[in-house]
């Protein structure tokens, strides 16, 4: 009887050992997951403002840019990374572009990543100096532009 009680006892002990194992795997990939989002969020805003065109520019005020960026394979276990890209002028020279990312296998999303940035084209009045880069533009509110 007594072998019994132990054996039921190291068969729970197991079930409970395993399922630890496999909450601490399940929290791994989604850290994994949260961080190959941030970071590619990131390489995409960069991307978007360094790839900026003339066709960007002038767009009619309200109007917007949308472009799908296919799913990238990032970090050690090459998790599954898709974005989109969205840039909508919003004043003469002020544009609002967003970012969405979102990461894990398939159909199951295991993190998602929201950036949105306001640049500025600064116009410049002598027209012999080249078009002036774009610069953020720190304190402006994005509530309810999106």
């Amino acid at each position: 009887m007594l072998a019994l009680a132990l054996l039921a006892l190291g068969s729970a002990l197991l079930a409970g050992a395993s399922a630890a194992a496999r909450r601490a795997t399940r929290g791994q990939a989604t850290l994994e997951a949260a961080i190959a989002a941030e970071s590619e969020a990131r390489v995409v805003m960069a991307e978007a403002v360094g790839a900026w065109s003339a066709a960007i520019d002038s767009l009619p005020l309200g109007g917007m840019v949308v472009q799908g960026i296919g799913p990238r394979l990032r970090g050690f276990g090459g998790m599954e990374v898709r974005s989109s890209v969205r840039i909508q002028k919003v004043g003469p020279s002020r544009f609002v572009v967003a970012v969405s990312t979102s990461a894990g296998p398939g159909s199951a999303r295991r993190a998602r990543r929201r950036l949105t940035l306001v640049v500025e084209r600064r116009a410049s009045a002598d027209s012999t100096v080249p078009i002036l880069p774009l610069a953020p533009i720190r304190r402006w509110s994005v509530a309810d532009v999106f």
